[in-house]
């Protein structure tokens, strides 16, 4: 399974000094009860979980805005 575009890992095989490197981070996110407030808020849950999506891009908007 190839990892890079062919064209890197072309390149890569062609020169055993030149590393790529990538930096991922993942970040999962979790609502502390949400399955006892999905039962409680009922309609309003949808809302609730749109707020958690907004702020959690916020945050990862101002990260990249900070070269995070």
């Amino acid at each position: 399974m190839a990892f890079w575009p062919p064209q890197l890992a072309s390149t890569l095989m062609r020169s055993p000094g030149l590393v790529a490197t990538q930096t991922l981070t993942l970040l999962f996110t979790d609502i502390e009860g949400s399955t006892a407030m999905v039962r409680r808020l009922g309609a309003a849950w949808p809302g609730v979980l749109a707020d958690h999506h907004r702020l959690i891009r916020a945050a990862r908007d101002a990260a990249v805005a900070h070269g995070g």
